[in-house]
């Protein structure tokens, strides 16, 4: 949970030189040896991809070492200066520890953006909430506004943007390891990539589920929504079946409720250039 309305607005001035941004080439940061990684995506956006991309990245050359996931509150940024290799972590939500490791330069950030009108419908898919339940005031639509705002700030992170990582993985695999100042070989990357890659992605998540039922899991229990393998951190439930996006999914009241919340966010980061997808008709 965000700690504090204002977090983020603190760092507004912070140095951004080391920071990348969809519309630039990845820089190289200067890593420290043993700086930790945090992996900080959007929900529903890919950074489980990425964490588990740059988990690949650093251990090929025995530069990192996987934690799993961590809340802000949890997360200690203690000078390790001893350390040879980096703490790789999965995590969401801003937090003050956080800011304060990458303004400190102990860490890097992965960030990765999503449309959000489709991380709404997938967060209603993977943990049974109703659309009501994600638009409220303080529900999941406002936390990932929120946290957008404030890794956008942070400095020393890369941003990536969903549909770039499914339509290119290589591309995408390239920018990590540039900026983390991994491999450079392009068939490194190619490897990479396709050792994560979607096909491979579901038959892990189909052997996973089916493991958890030949125990006795009811996977209809809510209680079990988050069951997921800890070592790549994907859930029973990760990927949503293909086919399904917001524009076969919303109703004209839907549509006016997400202009309303995150209209002007759509059009900033070049989802929509105007609010007319508000009056489209469902596709059939």
């Amino acid at each position: 949970m965000i700690q504090d309305d204002n977090l983020a607005s603190r760092h507004t001035n912070m140095s951004r030189i080391s920071t990348t941004n969809l519309n630039q080439a990845p820089c190289i940061v200067p890593m420290r040896r043993g700086s930790d990684i945090l992996c900080v995506g959007m929900y529903r956006s890919g950074s489980t991809w990425q964490y588990n991309v740059t988990c690949d990245l650093l251990e090929r050359m025995a530069r990192g070492i996987r934690i799993g996931f961590v809340e802000g509150n949890g997360y200690w940024s203690r000078h390790l200066n001893w350390r040879s290799r980096s703490r790789i972590f999965k995590s969401h939500d801003a937090h003050e520890t956080f800011a304060s490791a990458l303004v400190g330069g102990r860490a890097l950030a992965i960030y990765c953006e999503r449309d959000l009108r489709d991380v709404v419908f997938s967060v209603m898919h993977k943990w049974g909430y109703t659309f009501e339940e994600v638009t409220a005031t303080g529900g999941m639509l406002d936390r990932c506004l929120r946290n957008d705002q404030f890794w956008r700030l942070t400095p020393r992170t890369l941003i990536q943007r969903y549909q770039t990582i499914v339509a290119n993985p290589v591309k995408s695999v390239s920018e990590v390891a540039s900026f983390l100042g991994a491999s450079s070989k392009a068939e490194d990357h190619v490897a990479v990539a396709e050792a994560h890659d979607l096909e491979k992605t579901r038959a892990h998540i189909e052997s996973l589920t089916n493991w958890l039922v030949s125990q006795g899991v009811d996977l209809n229990a809510p209680e079990n929504a988050l069951r997921h393998d800890p070592d790549t951190l994907f859930h029973w439930n990760h990927v949503r079946p293909s086919g399904s996006g917001w524009r076969d999914l919303a109703t004209p009241s839907q549509r006016l409720t997400l202009a309303r919340i995150c209209g002007e966010w759509l059009i900033r980061h070049g989802y929509e250039s105007d609010s007319s997808w508000v009056d489209e008709s469902p596709r059939a």
